[in-house]
């Protein structure tokens, strides 16, 4: 804060010291990189958060994880007492925590399909002996994983059949969650494709595509060649296409800030796998991930874009031009030729794509 934080309206943003304290240390520099003056608002704090003086502060922004919210009272208080105070003194807060409270898979699932948007059913497993005799009723397949984990910090276990069950060690999990599997694989080349779109305010950005052979899609196990970078590229540079139904669901959850996941069954409808609340922003280091840039800036420039405006300040013309997009293709890949999700009829038309 001594050799960032010299502006006079300042943005909170708080942390824990146990809940990834330095996750978004990437954003950070290349915020002070590329806009010093916008990182010049943003003053670190850690909870328990006890702000004297308000008029020194235009936002707050939690970047507390929404499983420690989940799992830890002390600190779910903590977060609520600092959006309470904020609230007193007319500060908005990006993201509320009580809002967040409410974005296990578990619950955001059900919340997801009672606003007519496709997304896998979920069911807590709560008589695990149950589970390993009969699926307690459960049709497969499913997918067994933790409800309270992200990233891949977890594993994820396919089962086709009661056999599968017993190998499962359901022992280890704190709250294991049954999910319907769907079959997303491309009928025309066998790949799973897995779409992530993000969402700051109204303003969308077509983050990342990932392809992948394996059902279970992550960023190690992607396909990387000439073809599926061009289709990674015409996906990220063009507007998502799914952006009204997304934003009518982030809307729904009541939240400022969010990517999806999703993927297309086989008859090109949408599937929304889940939320993340604390997408990653940083930008790509490994190899042959040159070509995710351009999208993950606009993302990281949308971002301090929302922080600025909910905060009622300017918004400098930098951020602007790292948000416009300069397609990089003109050849569109044949297997993103795919129907798109139908918008709801209660979705009003609300539209701001970068």
């Amino acid at each position: 804060n001594l050799r960032h934080v010299t502006a006079d309206r300042k943005i909170a943003v708080v942390r824990h010291r146990h809940g990834l304290p330095s996750y978004y240390k990437l954003f950070l520099n290349w915020t002070a990189k590329h806009v010093p003056e916008v990182r010049s608002r943003m003053e670190l704090r850690l909870l328990p958060c006890d702000i004297q003086d308000w008029s020194q502060y235009s936002l707050v922004v939690p970047w507390v994880p929404d499983t420690l919210l989940y799992r830890c009272e002390p600190v779910r208080q903590q977060a609520l007492a600092l959006t309470a105070s904020a609230e007193a003194h007319g500060v908005p807060v990006i993201n509320r925590p009580e809002r967040l409270l409410s974005t296990s898979k578990h619950d955001c699932a059900r919340q997801i399909a009672s606003m007519g948007v496709r997304t896998p059913r979920v069911e807590r497993i709560a008589d695990v002996d149950g589970f390993r005799r009969d699926l307690n009723g459960l049709k497969p397949p499913l997918l067994v994983r933790e409800d309270l984990a992200h990233g891949g910090w977890s594993p994820v276990f396919l089962v086709r059949g009661p056999e599968d069950a017993p190998d499962i060690p359901l022992e280890k999990f704190a709250e294991p969650i049954a999910v319907e599997f769907i079959d997303v694989r491309d009928p025309r080349d066998g790949l799973v494709r897995k779409y992530r779109y993000m969402a700051m305010g109204d303003t969308g950005v077509a983050h990342t595509l990932q392809i992948s052979e394996d059902w279970e899609v992550r960023s190690g196990v992607r396909v990387l060649d000439e073809r599926t970078i061009q289709e990674e590229i015409v996906y990220a540079d063009t507007p998502d296409p799914h952006h009204e139904v997304l934003q009518h669901v982030r809307r729904g959850l009541e939240l400022d800030f969010l990517a999806f996941d999703y993927s297309l069954d086989q008859q090109g409808q949408l599937v929304v796998w889940e939320i993340n609340v604390l997408p990653g922003l940083g930008i790509p280091t490994e190899p042959n991930r040159e070509h995710l840039i351009p999208p993950i800036e606009r993302a990281m420039a949308a971002t301090l874009k929302m922080y600025l405006e909910r905060a009622g300040l300017d918004v400098p013309r930098r951020v602007e031009e790292l948000l416009a997009v300069k397609p990089r293709c003109t050849r569109v890949a044949p297997a993103t030729d795919v129907p798109t999700s139908v918008v709801p009829n209660d979705v009003a038309p609300r539209r701001e794509v970068a």
